[in-house]
């Protein structure tokens, strides 16, 4: 997650269901509070909708589809995230949580490999890592961006 291996990046750690995920923060624009995104029939089990967001539309995405169907929680959040390539259409996405994440600092040293999860039909994941005894998954926004493309999203 850092191009220099002796120095800690600031991370966003977070639970979906029984599924923790640690991003790294330069991913994420801004956190804000669940809405209810708008339902599009057309796209893939692993967009939740539609959302606003500052005048913008952009998709909203889960990384655990079963975990953001059963949770209606006070704490629910959206990351408004850009991925590598800039976004799916130039644009940002929002990520559902179903927490608010925590701002961590990750070191080389907190990180070990960790058994990849059974295989589903979310974009992907880049790695899954053991964090201070924690397993959690990486997301892979590029993926995710690339996939966000393949359904036209406007």
């Amino acid at each position: 997650m850092s191009t220099d291996p002796e120095r800690p990046i600031r991370a966003l750690f977070w639970r979906a269901g029984g599924t923790a995920l640690l991003l790294p923060a330069g991913a994420v624009v801004e956190v804000i509070a669940f809405v209810p995104p708008r339902p599009d029939a057309a796209a893939p089990g692993w967009t939740l909708g539609w959302i606003d967001w500052r005048g913008r539309a952009m998709p909203a995405v889960t990384l655990v589809p079963a975990a953001s169907a059963a949770d209606a929680s006070q704490s629910r959040r959206l990351l408004i995230c850009v991925g590598p390539g800039g976004g799916h259409d130039g644009g940002p996405f929002a990520l559902d949580a179903a927490e608010q994440p925590r701002l961590v600092s990750v070191a080389a040293a907190d990180l070990q490999p960790a058994d990849p999860p059974a295989a589903d039909a979310t974009p992907g994941f880049l790695e899954a890592v053991r964090y201070r005894g924690e397993e959690a998954l990486v997301p892979d926004l590029d993926a995710l961006e690339r996939a966000l493309g393949e359904f036209h999203y406007r």
